[in-house]
């Protein structure tokens, strides 16, 4: 097969009369130009007839039929009376807007078992009522009854393994008529990748080729296959990028000669390294795919928390949902060492330098929390108890608060234990303590007690100037009195300057970005009290910049800090803002996109929140109202803390006149989530829950601040 890309139909029309380079390429649909246009097809496919041999007739409606299924529009084929008329593919196929792939097959010329050759298949999903069989009738007489058979092994392995029940239809883009045939089993791999690929809704990486036998039971194993040198040579030739074989063959010797050359030749043990292989393959992961594969096979537990920071993060999620990965996890809390350092990586996930939420929530599920982490608290308390705190820590972070009650009872059942073995951890424990009464919108100036205690012994026993647990519980000092309102304002600033002196003033450099987030309390806190001036120069200090010439773009800007500088900009626009000021809120409303909810942390539905207000201030009402439709799909994806915040943009849709049933029974749905909640503080939303949904959501318009100061957070 030419490595042809990217060819204008037009140029095929020209060159149909070339046999062997037409039939290559039609055979590859994905790789040509189709024309947009439908008045185009009539004459191209007169002299595209006119000019092919006959027998390539079937081939050039096929590729057509191949097109207009795999762009998602299979009513719009203009040719279904040729289908018809030749008996090529059933006729229904085109009533289902299904999801379909390319795979190419990979065989040998049954003349000459020493030359590999490439068959493109077409694989998809077809109507549960119209599937009488898998493949057109004409297919059988070019497969042997082995490779029919390992076709069904290899569906119904796919719809095992994703859990989707959907017929699968497939069928080879050859002409009927030509002279080809595909015997044994090794078809089975690549069918199984391409009906996962379809039931799952996800391409495969271009020019993967793959032979192998599939195992019709988990877990799966690939089996062994015949003439995989010729095969090798079949994908270089046709400058396939990767070729996946059973493991098997590389054990025998005959993938080894080729490994590191192009194409890459993957060795595979079962369809789960396949699929990853098939999915996630570049020059430059190779090596990490091989570490994945390590992982799995040797069952190392010590390799894996040795890697969990720095293996991709798609590759420790599948990791988690490999079907091995409880036997791995039972051995990994009986390594005390290991246990520790996956503990102390946990941690690193949720420290403000090295902050990662998502992949903390990936290695956090290494330890089961119902079955795995019982007995860790057993063998390793003190481990257990920091891994009990960081998970506090994480609940508190994505306003989980049944989680949250869960990891302080844990906490709280080992504390007595360890409190005197480890101060630090202690400290930590009270100090999360804190957070989760303000994710329970629980906000009052008194200090708790235990709080108090906890500070108290830290002062006492900790004198040094730089110490970064005394800060931490300064900074949320700081937080706690920011939470209570303008009043409160010069506690506020307090318990930031202690902070920042206890994190080194900025000058130590492992606490740096601790003593700079300070500055985004400030911000908050003085945005609170209408004090733009002071506000603005905290943002500046947290943004570190010298004006408003030296601010980043926006793309550079953190979560945190695209929220200090959105809210700022929000209020400063509903006041008085600056021509400065109004230009850049202006810059960012024509550039910068929607959040994504593939990934609803907090603060990202605050941010969207304060860009719709910016856009309502700067007259632009209709964008607004999609900043503030984001706002509630992200709230929507969030734990109950964030839940809530959704009276925020539903507000402003009210405000805009833009509110409808939907939106009315969704603020219905969360005052009533209040009510009924088991965790958050029902007294502090009481002036909402008393009055009609539109007075409900006026008080949020206009004391936003009071009901959600989780700006701070």
């Amino acid at each position: 097969m030419s490595d042809s890309r990217n060819i204008p139909l037009e140029r095929l029309v020209v060159e149909a009369s070339y046999p062997k380079w037409a039939k290559e390429n039609l055979s590859r649909p994905d790789r040509i130009q189709w024309p947009s246009d439908p008045k185009a097809w009539i004459p191209l496919h007169r002299e595209m007839v006119h000019r092919l041999p006959l027998a390539l007739h079937p081939l050039w409606v096929l590729s057509v039929s191949s097109h207009f299924l795999m762009c998602g529009k299979p009513t719009a084929m203009p040719f279904i009376e040729d289908v018809r008329r030749r008996d090529l593919l059933p006729e229904w196929i085109f009533r289902f807007q299904g999801s379909w792939r390319l795979v190419a097959v990979v065989t040998v010329e049954s003349a000459d078992p020493r030359c590999g050759c490439i068959v493109p298949f077409m694989v998809g999903t077809v109507s549960p009522a119209d599937l009488v069989s898998c493949w057109p009738a004409w297919m059988t007489t070019h497969l042997d009854g082995s490779a029919l058979s390992a076709i069904e092994t290899a569906f119904a392995a796919a719809r095992r393994i994703c859990g989707i029940d959907s017929p699968l239809f497939v069928f080879p883009l050859m002409a009927p008529d030509d002279d080809w045939m595909v015997q044994g089993r090794s078809l089975g791999l690549p069918m199984a990748l391409g009906a996962m690929s379809v039931l799952k809704k996800e391409p495969l990486i271009s020019d993967v080729l793959a032979t192998g036998d599939i195992e019709a039971m988990d877990p799966f194993r690939i089996f062994p296959v015949a003439a995989v040198a010729p095969k090798i040579q079949a994908a270089t030739d046709a400058s396939f990028r990767l070729i996946l074989i059973p493991d098997t063959d590389r054990n025998s010797g005959k993938g080894d000669s080729l490994h590191g050359q192009v194409p890459v030749v993957g060795v595979v043990g079962n369809l789960n390294e396949a699929w990853m292989w098939a999915t996630w393959f570049s020059s430059e992961r190779e090596s990490v795919l091989l570490l994945y594969q390590q992982i799995t096979r040797s069952r190392d537990a010590t390799l894996l928390v040795n890697n969990c920071r720095s293996i991709h993060i798609e590759l420790l999620e599948s990791l988690l949902s490999w079907n091995g990965y409880p036997q791995l996890s039972e051995r990994l809390v009986q390594d005390r060492e290991c246990v520790e350092t996956l503990v102390d990586k946990l941690g690193a996930c949720l420290s403000t330098e090295t902050f990662s939420l998502k992949r903390a929530l990936a290695i956090r599920r290494l330890i089961s929390r119902d079955t795995v982490f019982p007995k860790m608290a057993e063998l390793w308390p003190i481990a257990a108890f920091k891994w009990a705190i960081w998970n506090l820590k994480l609940a508190n972070a994505i306003g989980d608060n049944t989680d949250s009650r869960f990891w302080q009872t844990a906490a709280t059942t080992l504390q007595n234990h360890c409190r005197e073995l480890d101060p630090k951890a202690n400290a930590q424990f009270i100090n999360n303590l804190c957070v989760t009464l303000h994710n329970a919108y629980a906000f009052h100036p008194d200090i708790p007690e235990a709080f108090r205690l906890a500070l108290d012994n830290e002062k006492r026993y900790h004198h040094g100037r730089v110490n970064p647990v005394l800060g931490a519980m300064y900074g949320t000092l700081a937080q706690h009195y920011g939470f209570c309102g303008p009043p409160y304002l010069h506690k506020a600033v307090r318990y930031v300057g202690l902070a920042q002196k206890r994190f080194g003033y900025g000058r130590v450099n492992e606490l740096r970005q601790e003593w700079v987030r300070e500055f985004a309390y400030l911000v908050y806190a003085f945005l609170d009290a209408k004090d733009f001036e002071a506000a603005r120069k905290a943002l500046w200090r947290y943004l570190e910049v010298q004006s408003w010439s030296d601010l980043k773009p926006w793309t550079v800007m953190k979560p945190y800090e695209r929220h200090a500088a959105a809210r700022y900009m929000a209020d400063r626009l509903a006041m008085d803002a600056d021509e400065a000021e109004s230009r850049i809120a202006g810059h960012w409303l024509k550039t910068v996109h929607y959040e994504s909810a593939s990934c609803p942390e907090h603060p990202h539905q605050l941010i969207a929140w304060n860009m719709g207000r910016i856009a309502w201030e700067l007259k632009q009402p209709d964008t607004a109202i999609s900043w503030w439709e984001n706002s509630l799909e992200l709230c929507g994806s969030g734990g109950e803390t964030v839940a809530v915040m959704a009276l925020l943009p539903l507000s402003g849709v009210y405000r805009a006149g833009r509110f409808s049933e939907r939106h009315c029974g969704m603020t219905g749905n969360i005052l009533q989530r209040i009510r009924c909640s088991q965790s958050l503080h029902r007294d502090h939303f009481k002036p909402l829950l008393d009055g009609s949904p539109e007075g409900t959501l006026n008080l949020v318009w206009n004391h936003a601040q009071r009901f959600f100061p989780f700006s701070y957070r």
